[in-house]
Parts: structure tokens; sequence; C-alpha cells
């Protein structure tokens, strides 16, 4: 049959919507399966190790028959097997919650961890993710297992962004664990608020996730942390409290400027070099003209606000000119950071504060469960402040899950984090929420890095618990 041209032109037409559907329907789907860089074993697998380098799984790492584990190649359109729709809660007299993300016996839990790009978190997703293994390997909690999700928003936030609204939206997981994507998490406080996302744990944002209803965090505050890192120079190692004798070098990054001010804040301007911290950019790369201009003022103390990448080009730079002087590091101290022999004056004796058990303490029992269940499922990697923090988080959602029981919903869960009194984690803080305090015990330890420059490094504590 031979079509006029006006028909001919309406059935191309068509065919061409048809084709575009179809294809932007493919693109659709490729989209929501972007950033899936981290997974726990499906079915008795192997694990991935953040970074995307395989790990053999040992033994006694695959999780328990039925678990499912950690599928990170979840489709942002599916739900927890049976997950609930259409119920709804409340939290703290906010807003409806839909109670969504457990069924079936199974509790569907999200997780963004930085573990490649600036901010890498590597130990603390491993510790995230042997402790859902080993949870599940055991039967559960109250007989439910637990399915992680975890991602990896490689230091960007527009990918971050992506990944939180495939949790509320997409996936309606039942809450986020460990959360620890700074410069991404800084950005979706609002977007938390807005959605009653129920975070448990998280490591480093901006000062309005620490007023957020859904936010629960096991250490102090940012803005507490920078406060007890000043304090514990001043008043144990007898820093000069005026005369600008302390250089304060700050990460410019929203996640981390409430740690800055709060080094600021107590110390004050007085303390300061120039009576202000000095900024730096999260790539900058100009550490040995900063030091110089430090040697040449005589200063001959340092207080560090900047990630692991930062910290590393702080020290090389250090290294190179011998500036060899007494450095507080008020973020993480990583393997990377330690280990590495091409710094490792500038590095040895570094402080470092924690409101963790000090490393070296590693008989205690809290510990002694963290170290055992990491090293069981990756047998490579040591403990240090990044698998504390993680651990940490998940004690909390442990300890949360196992009040409430067999009968689990998003209201029973904001209401028993609420009710936590008196509660020792096992690993130094001893926590009290209530629904106006989502945030931890308020005092540090003080550890300082020994044998720096060689795998046998370790943070040694050199004083007990202060609080402010």
């Amino acid at each position: 049959m031979t079509l006029d041209r006006d028909r001919q032109f309406t059935v191309m037409l068509a065919i061409t919507v048809v084709l575009t559907l179809v294809f932007a329907g493919l693109v659709v789907a490729d989209l929501t399966h972007t950033h899936q860089s981290v997974q726990t074993s499906a079915s008795g697998g192997a694990a991935v190790n953040p970074g995307g380098t395989a790990a053999p799984a040992g033994p006694q790492a695959t999780a328990a028959p039925g678990a499912n584990g950690t599928v990170a190649g979840r489709s942002a359109t599916s739900a927890a097997p049976g997950a609930k729709a259409g119920v709804s809660v409340r939290a703290g007299g906010g807003a409806a919650v839909a109670d969504t993300g457990h069924g079936n016996g199974q509790i569907l839990l999200g997780s963004i961890v930085t573990t490649s790009g600036p901010g890498r978190s590597i130990p603390m997703a491993h510790a995230i993710l042997s402790w859902v293994r080993s949870i599940n390997q055991a039967g559960g909690i109250n007989g439910n297992r637990i399915n992680l999700d975890m991602r990896d928003d490689g230091g960007n936030p527009d990918t971050g962004a992506g990944e939180y609204r495939q949790f509320a939206e997409g996936e309606k997981v039942f809450a986020v664990l460990g959360e620890c994507a700074p410069v991404t998490d800084s950005n979706q406080v609002t977007y938390v608020n807005q959605t009653h996302l129920i975070l448990v744990g998280e490591c480093q944002s901006s000062p309005p996730a620490y007023q957020s209803p859904y936010i629960f965090v096991t250490g102090p505050t940012p803005f507490q942390n920078g406060q007890l890192g000043a304090k514990l120079m001043l008043t144990t190692q007898n820093w000069p409290r005026s005369g600008g004798k302390v250089a304060e070098i700050c990460l410019d990054e929203a996640a981390v400027q409430s740690t800055c001010d709060g080094v600021h804040n107590y110390y004050g301007s007085g303390a300061l070099y120039g009576g202000a911290p000095i900024m730096e950019s999260i790539a900058a790369n100009d550490y040995a003209d900063v030091i110089a201009k430090l040697r040449s003022a005589g200063i001959d103390h340092v207080h560090l606000v900047i990630d692991p990448g930062s910290l590393q080009r702080y020290l090389y730079a250090a290294q190179q000119q011998q500036f060899f002087v007494q450095v507080m590091n008020n973020l993480v101290t990583d393997d990377g950071v330690a280990a590495n022999p091409q710094w490792a004056q500038a590095a040895n004796n570094m402080f470092q504060g924690t409101p963790w058990t000090p490393l070296n303490h590693t008989d205690t029992p809290g510990m002694q469960r963290l170290a055992h269940t990491v090293q069981t499922y990756y047998p490579d990697d040591r403990i240090d402040l990044y698998s504390q923090t993680g651990w940490a988080n998940c004690l909390l959602m442990e300890h949360a899950l196992q009040l409430m029981g067999p009968n689990i919903s998003k209201q029973s869960l904001l209401d028993t984090l609420y009710s936590i009194h008196n509660w020792d984690t096992g690993l130094g803080p001893v926590e009290n929420y209530s629904p106006q305090n989502h945030t931890g015990q308020v005092e540090n330890w003080l550890m300082q890095l020994h044998n720096s420059g060689s795998s046998n490094w370790h943070l040694d504590e050199v004083h007990g618990q202060i609080g402010l």
C-alpha cells in the first residue's frame, strides 16, 4: 500500500517520537545506576573495596544466607521488600514522614561515604560494611537483616545530591547510616529536613545539620571539636595565648568552616598569626609559600583544620623546608598521612584530638570487637579515627534497633533515639539524646603520632579526656 505524502510525514513523526522516548528512557535508566562504586557481598560474593579494587572476602566474609548484603546497583526506583507505603509518622512535632524502607525481615539503609576524590574515608566505609556483614551473619537484629546501599560521592556535591534523592525519593530507605560525605552533606540539610531522612551518624557537616531533628551525631559538633582542639593545646601543651604565635590553617569549605570557627573562637584573635585563620582551598598546592611566611614570622605552633590530601601537601612542603614545629591536626590522621616516609620528620609527634577511645587502648572490649570485625572482612585495614567514627555510628543504630524490638517503624526509630540516656558506646562517649539534643558527649582525648613514615606508626594517648 502506498501512503500519500501527508500520511508518510505523520507516520515518520510518530516513529521519531517513539524512538526519542525510548532513548530518553535508556538515558534515565543509565543515570539511575551511576556512581555505584561500593558494595558488600550479595549472596555470598566478595566485597568490593571503595576505590574500585576487589578484595577477597575470606572464609568468614560472606553474608548470612538470604541476607542480600549490600547491592550498590539497586535501581533508584526500588524499595525494600515489603516496604510499607502511605504510613506517616512525625518527628519531634515536625511534618509527617512516610514509613518506608523495612519489611519481610529486612531493613534498607543508605550511606554516602566519600571514598574517592577529596576527603577520602575508605576505612570508615570498611567499618560500616563490616558491621553490616557481621550483623547479618549473626542472623540480624531482632530477626531483621540489614540491606545497605553504600554510595561514594567522589567529593562531588552534585553526585551526592543525586544520591540523597535516590535514597529519599527512589529507594525510600528506612534511614541513612554513618553518613560521611562532608562536601555533599553540608549542602543537603534543607533537603533532609524536607524529606525527613533520618541520619544515624554524621561525620562533618554545616552548622544547620546539628539543629535538625533528623540528624544524630555520636561525637561533638564540628564547632565543639574545634574548641576542644584549641583547649587541648592551650591547657595541656602550653601553647601561647597571645602574641599571634599560633598559625591556624583551615580548609575553605562550608563543611569544615564550623571547626575552623571553633578553633578561632577558643584561641581568640590575639593568639593567632594575623589574627585569623589562613584559608586554603581543598586543591591548594601553595603550602611551600605559606610555610615560608610562617618561618619568616617565627611561628612554631601550627593548628591544622584540613583534609588528609591537603595535610599530605602541607607535610611534604614542611619536610622540604625542614619546618619541624609543633603541629595539631584537628581533623583526621590516616594511613596515607602517617605511613609515608616522604614527610616522616614533619609528621612525627603531630598531635591529634579524638572523642573515641585512644587508638593505643586496644585491650578494651569495644576496641577488640571493632578490630576483630573489621579485620575479618578487611584484613589489611588498620583501625584509625575513620574506622572508629563509622563504627560508633553503627553501634548507635544497633542499640536503637535492639531497643525497638521486632516492631519497627520510623516513628519508633526517632522516639528511641530521642530517649537514649546514659548509653555507654563502649568506644569512649556516653551518649544522652533528647528531642532537643542530637549530638554526642563533648569531651576529647589528646593523642600524638609516633614512628611516622612507616607501617608501624601509632597514635598514642598523651592526655586524658577534657571537656569544654
